[in-house]
């Protein structure tokens, strides 16, 4: 096979890939059919006339074309290091038959699946499954449980069926003390209830080579399933930790590669692709002291993926005193508690803001009411109302002179999802490459963990 950057011919020499338009104004990339998987904006980050309160803290173009030149080399290195294997996998589709098996012998044997797990071993199949509406026919019940809160933890015990309940353990390192502590409380739970056919209840995923977990998995003889050793646990989205839980829910994972990978490859053959001009864009940000971004999608489907992205980037970028705080945001719900800062605050934050081309919904019947006041809103539909809403926090953050950037979604898919994870993946690893900074560590937590073993060790059961 040929090397990656061979793969992928320069921009322009791909058909699908021909619409060029200034990356500044309109980051827009569209693929065969005229697919348009997302489009990405700038224009509200570039310096420009001074706003209404006299403030200019865009940046030049000058500046991001030069970083954009610092990334070709950076590119290069998906060729030499395995540290890419999180962006690479989104190549293959021969696992894609087991995982999708897995799947639907879950939903063939039980009502409800747990995921055990905290970290990336969540947020990545809670940021895919939580493409489903929240309110949907479910044929098994998901729920990620990632913490050790007491109550919640026994609540949950006693609300699942323990018979048709699968429990999924995951942990890259087997070493994970929430995660091993769930397990063992599980565990204990189901066996004293089902006996020795507990073991049909759980699957674990955990790294191939020697640990806790898959030494305990082995001993009680649970299915355990490798953990790619090449895949960081919060860049595992596309892996079995990902997409077992969203193939699980219905989606289909394949296109969420698919879509993944259109972007990767339109990364490494497009020196101004979303991803790169985002982690350029970031670095210049940074530079000037821009110390927080914002991820604010208008969608609820787009909620979990919003959380995955705060781990990243924080985990990722927050090293060696640099870096930038992620918050995350839901619009409308936070047009009503963040916006006033964002607007009439410091500006020093970038805020991401994601839009769909919303449709459908029952109109709305304010005639009832016999109210003047609320007439107009009569006969709008809620895609009516969430775009309105949408466009109006867009235009009111410009013209405040906020820094925003506007990702445009004209569909919410499968492919539309996994495309949006890629960026931020690529945006991240891009801009920690710029901060010199290793993006798939994270060295500072590791005495909390220790402290956390100690004082454990120290409490009489």
């Amino acid at each position: 096979m040929l090397p990656l950057r061979k793969r992928y011919p320069k921009r322009g020499q791909k058909k699908h890939l021909r619409r060029r338009i200034n990356p500044w104004q309109n980051g827009l990339f569209c693929f065969k059919n005229n697919r348009m998987l997302y489009s990405h904006s700038i224009a509200g980050c570039v310096q420009r006339t001074p706003k209404k309160n006299g403030s200019d803290n865009g940046i030049k173009t000058a500046d991001l074309d030069g970083v954009l030149s610092t990334l070709e080399n950076f590119k290069e290195t998906f060729e030499k290091e395995s540290l890419y294997r999180p962006f690479t996998i989104t190549e293959e589709t021969a696992d894609l038959v087991n995982i999708n098996d897995i799947a639907s012998r879950i939903n063939k044997n039980f009502t409800h699946l747990v995921v055990l797990g905290t970290g990336g071993s969540t947020l990545t199949g809670q940021a895919l499954v939580a493409l489903r509406p929240a309110y949907y026919e479910q044929k098994v019940e998901i729920i990620f449980h990632d913490n050790v809160d007491p109550v919640t933890t026994q609540s949950l015990l006693n609300y699942i069926p323990l018979e048709t309940t699968c429990v999924l353990v995951i942990s890259k390192s087997g070493t994970t003390l929430e995660t091993l502590s769930q397990f063992a409380l599980f565990y204990d739970t189901l066996h004293r209830k089902l006996g020795d056919r507990a073991t049909q209840n759980f699957l674990v995923i955990t790294d191939p080579k020697d640990n806790p977990l898959r030494r305990i998995a082995a001993s009680l003889d649970l299915k355990t399933l490798d953990h790619d050793p090449e895949v960081g646990g919060r860049f595992s989205i596309f892996s079995n930790v990902g997409l077992i839980p969203a193939a699980v829910a219905g989606l289909d994972v394949r296109a969420i590669r698919k879509g993944a990978h259109m972007v990767l490859a339109d990364f490494l053959s497009n020196r101004e692709s979303a991803p790169a001009v985002g982690a350029a864009l970031n670095l210049c940000l940074i530079e000037k002291g821009v110390n927080t971004t914002v991820f604010m999608p208008y969608a609820d489907r787009l909620n979990g993926l919003a959380q995955w992205v705060r781990q990243i980037w924080a985990e990722s970028l927050g090293k060696k005193g640099k870096g930038s705080n992620p918050v995350t945001a839901m619009g409308t719900i936070d047009q009503h508690s963040q916006l006033q800062l964002y607007l009439d605050g410091p500006k020093d934050k970038l805020i991401s803001l994601i839009t769909l081309n919303q449709s459908g919904g029952k109109p709305v019947n304010t005639a009832v009411f016999k109210e003047k006041s609320v007439l107009y809103m009569n006969g709008k539909t809620m895609a009516d109302i969430m775009t309105a809403e949408q466009e109006a926090t867009l235009h009111s953050l410009e013209n405040q002179g906020c820094l925003v950037r506007h990702f445009a979604l004209d569909t919410l898919d499968e492919a539309t999802l996994g495309a949006l994870a890629m960026h931020f993946m690529l945006e991240t690893v891009a801009t920690a490459h710029l901060l010199k900074l290793n993006a798939f560590d994270q060295p500072a937590v590791e005495e909390g963990k220790t402290l956390a073993r100690k004082a454990l060790e120290s409490v009489k059961a």
